[in-house]
């Protein structure tokens, strides 16, 4: 099970909500989806999650246990403000403050790991936070557990839908080659 590291955690919050201050609807479901498929695509393409939180099974998707106790710390800290709804814009909002530039690479985030959240940053950030909470009742890790209960980070290996015919003769192509399929029985190495 991979280890929660506060501080990337929070670094993380900072880093996006810094560069999503443009979108006047990115509020805390699409905050709480970016970090999910940063740390979940990580997860996938690296072997490793950015920052290791726990996240559950909430009703508008995937929510990180950790989010609301990151922004109380990086509110009283200074870095953060929370901009409550307004007729300007629907949701509440984290914005950092002067004193709330994200050192990403001071907590050991990676380049590459800084790639999967710019590139969910942008697949999210002009989408309307209910077609995101849509989309993200679509992961099957978020299908596979009931509410409330923690989404497993080796879900980023589940297909998201049934594999099609010729994906299936394919993958049976390439396992007879290598020996894996004799006739349809499977061998074991």
């Amino acid at each position: 099970m991979p280890r929660y590291d506060a501080k990337r955690f929070e670094e993380l919050v900072l880093y996006i909500a810094s560069r999503t201050t443009d979108d006047l609807e990115f509020g805390r479901t699409k905050l709480a989806k970016a970090l999910f498929y940063s740390d979940v695509e990580s997860f996938r393409q690296l072997g490793v999650p950015i920052t290791g939180a726990r996240y559950v099974n909430w009703k508008h998707g995937p929510f990180p246990k950790r989010l609301r106790a990151a922004t109380r710390l990086l509110q009283s800290a200074g870095r953060i403000e929370q901009i409550p709804p307004s007729e300007k814009y629907e949701p509440e909002r984290l914005v950092p403050t002067v004193a709330g530039k994200p050192d990403l690479p001071g907590v050991g985030i990676t380049p590459e790991q800084i790639e999967i959240v710019d590139a969910w940053i942008e697949r999210i950030r002009h989408e309307p936070a209910r077609a995101i909470s849509d989309l993200s009742h679509q992961h099957p890790g978020y299908a596979m557990v009931g509410r409330d209960e923690e989404i497993p980070y080796e879900s980023a290996f589940l297909a998201e839908r049934p594999p099609t015919n010729n994906e299936v003769q394919e993958a049976r192509r390439i396992a007879k080659e290598r020996g894996w399929l004799v006739g349809d029985k499977w061998q074991r190495t």
